[in-house]
C-alpha cells in the first residue's frame, strides 16, 4: 500500500502574521466598547450634576431610574450687600441693598431714572411701602402706622388707626375724622396755621358743636345728660354767656365777668317761678327779681354773706310790702310782710301799715294799731 503524500506548509512567517492580524482585530473590537462605555458613564455623570439645579432633566432622570421625583435639589446662594438690575441701555431699572446697618430696601426706576416705587425695612423693625409720581418724590405709602396719599407740596390723605386726615400742601391736617376706643367720634376742621376752627365730637350721653378762632373756643351748643346748652366764649376762652334747657323744662341764661365769674342769672324754673339774679365777684347774690307761680312780684337784696336783708313785693290783691331784715328776722315792714312768699302777715294787713321788731322778732312798734 502506498503512503500518503504529506501535507504542504506554508513558510513560517506568515503564519505569525494571521494569527497576529486576527489579535488586532480583536483588540480594536474591545476599544471600541470600551470607549462607548467611557462615553456613556459620561454622559451619565453630566446628566447627575445637571439634574439638581434643572428641574426637566432630574425629572427625565429620575423616571430613568425609577423614581418619581428628585427628592432634594440644591440652589446656588449669590451673597452681596447691593444688587443693581439694568436695562439694556445701561440705565439703573431696579436696586437692592443694605441702608445702613440695620436697615435695607428695593427701589424701582422708571426709564427716566426716577424712583417709582420702593419697599422699606427700617432700623425700628417697620416695613414701608411707596409709591413715587412723575416728578419722583413719594405720592403714597403703606405701613404698619397708616396710609399716606399725596406728594410733598400738594394736598393729600393719611389713613391710621386713629382716623382719617386730609391735609393741605403744607402737610398740614386740614379736616380730622376719629373714632377713640371709648365709641367718640369727632369731627374736626383746621384753619391755615393747623389750630383748632371747628369740632363735632358725639358720645354716647350726647354730642356738641364747638367753634375756634386761632385756636381758641369762640362759642359752643351741645346736649348731654344736664340738657342742651350754648356757650359764648371770650378771647382767652372763658365762658362769658351760657344758655341752658335743663331736663326737667326750666331754662337759664347766665352771665360771667373776665375772671369767669358769675354776675347775672336770668331763668324760668320749673316750677314757673321767673327770676333774675345779681352776684358780686365772689359769686355772693346780692340782688333778686322774680315773679312766683301765683303772679307775685319781688325784689329782694342781699348782704355780702349771702342773707336777704331787704325785700319788696306786691301781694296777691296787689298791695304793696317793704320788709327789712337781719340774721334771717324781720325788723320792719312797711305794707303787707313781703316775706317772698307772697303771704301777707296777720298784723299787717294794710298798705300803710309799719312794723318795727327787736332782734329777737319780738313787735316793739305798729302803726297804725288796731
Amino acid at each position: 500500500m502506498a503512503k500518503p503524500a504529506p501535507k504542504a506548509e506554508g513558510p513560517a512567517p506568515l503564519v505569525r502574521l494571521a494569527a497576529l492580524e486576527r489579535q488586532n482585530r480583536r483588540l480594536r473590537r474591545a476599544l471600541v466598547v470600551l470607549a462607548a462605555v467611557v462615553i456613556v458613564a459620561l454622559a451619565a455623570a453630566a446628566v447627575a450634576l445637571v439634574a439638581p439645579y434643572n428641574a426637566q432633566v432630574g425629572l427625565y432622570l429620575g423616571q430613568l431610574l425609577g423614581r418619581p421625583e428628585v427628592v432634594e435639589t440644591k440652589k446656588t446662594i449669590v451673597e452681596a450687600e447691593q444688587f443693581v438690575l439694568r436695562g439694556r441701555d445701561g440705565k439703573v431699572r431696579a436696586t437692592l441693598g443694605l441702608r445702613g446697618e440695620n436697615s435695607m430696601g428695593l427701589d424701582l426706576y422708571d426709564a427716566a431714572g426716577k424712583a417709582r416705587a420702593g419697599l422699606d425695612l427700617g432700623s425700628d423693625g417697620e416695613a414701608n411701602l411707596w409709591l413715587g409720581a412723575d416728578d419722583g418724590q413719594v405720592a403714597a405709602s403703606f405701613n404698619g402706622r397708616g396710609v399716606r396719599i399725596g406728594a410733598s407740596g400738594s394736598p393729600g390723605a393719611s389713613l391710621t388707626p386713629a382716623g382719617l386726615s386730609l391735609l393741605d400742601a403744607a402737610q398740614r391736617a386740614r379736616v380730622a375724622l376719629a373714632a377713640k376706643e371709648d365709641g367718640t367720634t369727632s369731627l374736626t376742621l383746621n384753619d391755615r396755621e393747623g389750630k383748632t376752627g371747628a369740632l363735632v365730637d358725639v358720645a354716647a350721653e350726647g354730642s356738641r358743636l364747638g367753634l375756634f378762632y386761632g385756636g381758641v373756643v369762640r362759642a359752643g351748643i351741645g346736649y348731654g345728660r344736664g340738657g342742651s346748652q350754648l356757650n359764648l366764649f371770650s378771647e382767652d376762652g372763658q365762658d362769658h354767656a351760657t344758655l341752658s334747657l335743663m331736663p326737667d323744662g326750666s331754662t337759664s341764661l347766665l352771665f360771667h365777668d373776665q375772671q369767669g365769674h358769675q354776675r347775672i342769672a336770668l331763668g324760668v324754673l320749673a316750677n314757673d317761678v321767673a327770676g333774675l339774679s345779681v352776684f358780686d365777684k365772689a359769686d355772693k347774690q346780692r340782688g333778686a327779681l322774680s315773679v312766683t307761680g301765683d303772679n307775685t312780684p319781688h325784689l329782694e337784696l342781699y348782704d355780702g354773706a349771702g342773707a336777704r336783708r331787704a325785700a319788696l313785693a306786691l301781694s296777691a290783691e296787689g298791695l304793696p310790702g317793704l320788709q327789712l331784715e337781719d340774721k334771717g328776722q324781720p325788723r320792719a315792714v312797711l305794707g303787707v310782710s313781703a316775706g317772698g312768699d307772697g303771704r301777707r302777715t296777720a298784723r299787717a294787713t294794710y298798705a300803710s301799715s309799719l312794723l318795727l321788731f327787736d332782734k329777737d322778732g319780738a313787735l316793739v312798734f305798729q302803726a297804725p294799731v288796731y
